[in-house]
């Protein structure tokens, strides 16, 4: 019989981009009162799951709060309603849209994680219901094989979906390609050298039978010089 174990979450991460770290365990804290079935739990309950998991630091954060008389400090939604007005800063729209725009794939980076990349970004961007369109155009923008942006721009009606099947094809026919230069190359000097042995072979076994014929021919050359008559004697007298 199977049982239900949830996972849990790692403390909050305080090195790097706090907001981003803030969002990610808010995520996972999340995910984890659901898949321990405590999502249904009082909000005091939740508050006690949150701080365990948080961390220590985490836990010295919340001793700070101040909170106004009709707020409780045992409400878990509070609390993360402070920890966002903590860590996540009033965002520019500007600014997160230029870091949308100016993103471009990077020369190795496979679609997959590109368009993660791009779907991240335009989640503090504020595109609503434009949100996959703007995202399928940086895509077709942000890519630098010119054959790819060739045929997406060709395509009728294309959806952010469609164009990322197009991308991931075209990907994996790019390795395919490769595997088979590379097995081809590999290939090539035992081709040659196997063509190489076979014309030595061809000339070694032709020179062999050169040599056989010009023994032959020796042979015969000879045996004809014994069987007729010396022709050093002369003709015989008559008597």
């Amino acid at each position: 019989m199977a049982t239900n174990k949830a996972v849990t979450p790692a403390e909050l991460c305080f090195e790097g981009n706090m907001a981003e770290n803030w969002e990610f365990f808010k995520q996972k804290f999340n995910i984890y009162l659901k898949a321990s079935k405590q999502g249904d739990e009082d909000e005091e309950m939740k508050l006690f799951v949150l701080l365990n998991l948080i961390g220590d630091k985490g836990l010295r954060i919340y001793n700070t709060f101040k909170f106004e008389e009709n707020e409780s400090k045992n409400d878990c939604s509070i609390v993360l309603k402070k920890f966002d007005d903590k860590f996540i800063p009033m965002r520019n729209p500007t600014y997160e849209r230029y870091k949308f725009f100016t993103r471009n794939k990077a020369t190795h980076e496979t679609y997959d994680h590109y368009v993660t990349a791009l779907r991240e970004l335009a989640n503090t961007c504020e595109f609503g219901a434009l949100a996959d369109s703007l995202i399928r155009e940086k895509l077709i923008l942000g890519i630098q094989e010119i054959h790819i942006k060739d045929r997406l721009l060709r395509e009728i009606n294309l959806t952010l979906q469609k164009a990322v099947e197009i991308c991931k094809v075209a990907e994996v026919t790019a390795q395919q390609l490769q595997k088979i230069s590379q097995n081809n190359n590999h290939k090539m000097p035992e081709e040659i050298n196997m063509v190489q042995k076979t014309k030595n072979l061809s000339k070694y076994c032709l020179s062999q039978g050169e040599d056989q014929q010009s023994r032959t021919i020796q042979r015969a050359t000879v045996y004809q010089d014994r069987a007729s008559p010396s022709t050093t004697q002369g003709d015989p007298k008559i008597s």
